[in-house]
């Protein structure tokens, strides 16, 4: 009885784990730095190249810098495609992504 309460648990885990999304520098360590992480902050940098597919992660409330602009589309795990601009310059406040976005450049955008 015991083994079978485990391997039910293990089961049940296995199964929950793939729409669970991930942290974006496990998940895209290709496009994806971490600059500074303290118990306050963490600062990552987001070189996304034309073609490049990001894989599903979450974020929690975010402020993006844009250093330098380009088209992308946003993949929402509820199957809604949003395409964007991010001007050079630009300053944006972003809630938090739990959902499994991904992320894909039509256009380069740092």
């Amino acid at each position: 009885m015991k083994r079978w309460t485990v391997f039910a648990f293990l089961v049940a885990l296995f199964l929950t784990l793939p729409g669970i999304a991930q942290d974006v520098l496990a998940t895209n360590p290709s496009t994806v730095k971490l600059k500074l992480e303290n118990e306050k902050v963490r600062v990552i940098e987001a070189t996304l190249r034309p073609g490049h597919k990001e894989q599903p992660h979450s974020q929690p409330a975010n402020v993006i810098y844009v250093i330098s602009g380009g088209k992308f589309r946003s993949h929402g795990a509820d199957g809604k495609v949003t395409e964007s601009v991010l001007e050079s310059g630009a300053v944006l406040y972003r809630d938090p992504s739990r959902t499994g976005r991904r992320t894909s450049a039509t256009r380069r955008s740092t």
